[in-house]
């Protein structure tokens, strides 16, 4: 394959692409653990001055390809090891818990979710590593403590949002499609579970527009609502008109009927943009004067950028179609001499968004609001009065809301489970409102270790002499510091912040730990 006339070799040189042999290896994918390991490869590279190169391929039994290690019987052991290797170490010490949990949702599930069926097993020990729980503690109350859910979804998520480009677009759209009877791939188990569409889901494009791209507005964030409301309103005397339709004309024509399970906030307010400057455009006078629209300036790739592009390519054809009206003589002149007359699509009018916090006093905004409940009943304005673009049926649903719609079930779904667990019986004496975040808040001002010997406590897995002589590390289970302390005091202590401060002031005078 390498050596043949029109082979690897002879690409590498057409294409002035050499080579790395160092890096070439071999692995053998056997069906029967019996069969026998392969014999190193030799390969001969031509080279352009006539020589020959040698090349020894010896084979492996792991190798990394595109950030996954794989091995012969691809169980992917290795590699759940290597991530374990490096996102865990010692659990006494390190960053406060909520700083490792924004990690593990910020850094490391992003990663996890590129193999998400090989990196699953790594989340036992992150939930481990964020507690400072022993090795002995179950998963389930790890995870209690630590607040994860899993990250199945967030895989699911991602894919339905890839792009026609992506490799995975068809033949992910072709496993949602329908959940077939035979050879069923973990797509379909996937998109059959979770009950993801990517059909009907938003497409997030890795690129949108060029780096240097300056939007055609500007945007004003006051301090303080009365400076706002000020500003708002001499904009509004300013330009009654423009003002209308900027806030109150926008929502009084109506919006998209959405679902708050299907879309967020974000997307309702982005279609209220997009039909201010919809109207914008019908506008057949010139606009004279600041105008109050709404719209976000932030150009990288995320949930709802569509809306986004919608509104800009409105904001360029608004400006055009003032430009226009403002050098009618030259366009027509133009026109006349058969010419090309290129209309600007920047800083022709003075476009703005003033956000103004609250409706109070502010009688556009107050309308604007009671339009956008009446929307939100399905009380919309007829088709041919809504922008082309907003005509649709339906608008592709939002990734960000079918997340948090998805979580809310997953809570409620761990909820249950970890009620019929048998170890919630015992942690019930401590906190009964588990799973939740109140112990991350416990926790929130105590140090690494502090948290670490409280987390241990809790789950009733602490390295005193009892635990230690059930797994063989100590002679005797006796204590050797005996100090009046009843037992029943260790739950009020554990689930009280004022008991906490007690708790810790009396291990650290024991010293029944290593400082």
């Amino acid at each position: 394959m390498m050596e043949r006339g029109d082979g690897g070799f002879a690409w590498s040189h057409s294409h002035n692409s050499p080579f790395e042999l160092s890096k070439l290896a071999c692995m053998d994918f056997p069906r029967r653990l019996s069969q026998p390991a392969s014999s190193p490869l030799t390969l001969l590279k031509p080279n352009p001055d006539g020589t020959i190169t040698t090349q020894v391929v010896n084979a492996v039994t792991s190798y990394k390809y595109l950030g996954v290690f794989f091995d012969p019987n691809l169980s992917f052991k290795y590699h759940a090891e290597k991530a374990v290797s490096k996102a865990t170490c010692k659990n006494s010490g390190g960053m406060p818990p909520s700083r490792i949990k924004q990690l593990w949702n910020t850094v490391a599930v992003p990663a996890f979710t590129y193999a998400a069926d090989v990196n699953m097993r790594g989340s036992r020990k992150a939930t481990k590593h964020i507690t400072g729980a022993l090795s002995l503690t179950a998963a389930d109350t790890m995870e209690v403590h630590a607040h994860i859910l899993p990250i199945d979804l967030l895989a699911a998520a991602r894919i339905c949002t890839l792009p026609a480009a992506h490799p995975l677009h068809a033949i992910s759209r072709r496993a949602a499609s329908r959940f077939v009877k035979r050879h069923r791939s973990p797509l379909h188990y996937l998109f059959h579970l979770t009950g993801l569409r990517p059909a009907t889901t938003e497409t997030v494009n890795p690129t949108r527009r060029r780096h240097n791209y300056i939007v055609p507005h500007s945007t004003h964030i006051e301090a303080s609502k009365g400076e706002a409301l000020i500003k708002a309103q001499a904009v509004n005397d300013s330009a009654q008109v423009r003002g209308g339709i900027g806030a109150a004309a926008v929502m009084y024509e109506g919006s998209r009927v959405i679902a708050s399970t299907e879309y967020t906030v974000h997307n309702g307010e982005a279609v209220g943009v997009i039909m201010g400057l919809d109207l914008l455009i019908s506008f057949t006078r010139r606009l004279r004067g600041p105008t109050i629209i709404g719209c976000l300036t932030n150009q990288k790739p995320h949930t709802g950028h569509y809306l986004l592009d919608i509104i800009h390519d409105l904001e360029e054809r608004l400006h055009a179609k003032q430009d226009g009206l403002a050098r009618h003589a030259e366009r027509a002149i133009a026109r006349r001499n058969n010419d090309v007359w290129t209309p600007k699509r920047k800083g022709v009018v003075d476009l703005q968004f003033h956000w103004v916090p609250g409706h109070k006093d502010f009688a556009p905004n107050e309308r604007a609001d009671r339009e956008a409940k009446s929307a939100a009943k399905k009380l919309s304005s007829a088709a041919k009065d809504l922008p082309a673009c907003l005509r649709k049926e339906a608008l592709p649903i939002s990734v960000a809301a079918l997340r948090q719609e998805h979580t809310a079930k997953l809570k409620r779904r761990w909820t249950k489970r970890w009620r019929r667990s048998p170890r919630s019986r015992h942690f019930g004496t401590i906190d009964k409102s588990a799973p939740s975040t109140k112990f991350l808040k416990l926790i929130n001002s105590y140090s690494r270790k502090q948290s670490s010997i409280i987390t241990q406590f809790r789950t009733n897995h602490v390295p005193l002499n009892q635990t230690l002589f059930r797994i063989g590390r100590v002679e005797s289970p006796a204590c050797t510091i005996k100090l009046g302390r009843k037992a029943g005091e260790i739950p009020f202590l554990l689930s009280d912040s004022s008991g906490v401060k007690e708790f810790l002031r009396y291990v650290h005078t024991t010293k029944r730990f290593k400082q």
